[in-house]
Formats: C-alpha cells, structure tokens, sequence
C-alpha cells in the first residue's frame, strides 16, 4: 500500500473507533433508562398481576443479556480497529494508539471492564430475581 493510502486506511479506522465509542456511550444511556424504568416499574406497590411482573422480570433479564452482548461485539471491533491503526501508525511515524496503554493486545481498560460488571450485574440480579427468589418485588 501507498502512503496515502495508509493514511486512509488510518483515518477510516479512527472513524470507526469513534463511531463505535459513541455507540457505547448512547447504549449505556438507553439501558440506564430501561433499567430505571423496569426497577420502578417491577418494584412498585402491588398494582400488577404475578404473571405480569414474571414477564417484565424475564424482559429485563432479556435487554441486560442484550445488552451485554453488544458491549462484547463493540469491545471486539474496537480492539480489531485500534490494533489495526496500531500497525498503520508504525509504518507512517506516528504514535497516537501504539503508545497506548494496553498496546497491543489492548485487553484491560477500565472504562469496558466497567461496563461489562455493570451489565453482567444487572443480568445476573434479574436472573436471580426470577429463578432463586420469584416472589422478590
């Protein structure tokens, strides 16, 4: 490859890192919503039949599972890209990424992990709303 392309290949990249980045960020919004919603919802007085409140204690187990499964495809096309623009980053002299924590196999970094505990807390307190203590709301 040229030079320049290269440098496209490097910027793409970027974008892509970015736009998956964002992606993360208005999914971490959208489930604190959700989460928020079915926690008041589930939790409320007495209001709603047993066999609704099973459903929606099954429906939020589902959107957390969901939603931690996303996060893991995000972190591995993230990983992919900033391995990628690593590699490109050494051919044109920069030093952006490469000089990262983490480099190169960018396995441990605080803000995923975070996420990844928040998910997988909140799909296993479902979990154990429903099968271990049912009558828990």
């Amino acid at each position: 490859m040229t030079e320049n392309n290269d440098k496209e290949e490097y910027k793409i990249g970027i974008d892509i890192i970015k736009h998956y980045s964002n992606m993360e960020n208005t999914q971490l919004y959208v489930y604190v919503v959700l989460m928020g919603a079915a926690v008041a919802f589930i939790f409320m007085e007495n209001t709603q039949t047993d066999t609704f409140l099973k459903k929606c204690k099954v429906g939020a187990f589902l959107i957390s599972l969901c939603f931690y499964i996303m996060q893991e495809s995000h972190i591995y096309i993230i990983n992919h890209y900033l391995k990628r623009v690593s590699q490109i980053e050494n051919k044109l002299g920069y030093e952006g990424f490469s000089k990262m924590f983490g480099y190169p196999k960018y396995r441990f970094t605080p803000g995923k992990w975070a996420l990844r505990i928040l998910y997988i807390l909140f799909t296993f307190f479902w979990l154990y709303i429903i099968i271990i203590n049912p009558d828990y709301s």
